[in-house]
């Protein structure tokens, strides 16, 4: 159900709908063809803004 939480810890339909659309995807096939980056550094891959928003 809806939470306050965007981590997915509490809501993963919401979580998985947040990242579809940060990826631009309208369906799980499309989601599916999405390449992945790995980010080691939080600070320098805009994980700031989504953690300074919490």
């Amino acid at each position: 159900g809806p939470t306050s939480v965007t981590d997915g810890s509490q809501n993963l339909v919401g979580a998985l709908r947040t990242a579809m659309g940060v990826c631009g995807v309208l369906t799980i096939q499309e989601m599916h063809k999405v390449e992945m980056v790995v980010a080691p550094a939080i600070t320098t891959e805009g994980k700031s803004w989504q953690l300074s928003a919490t």
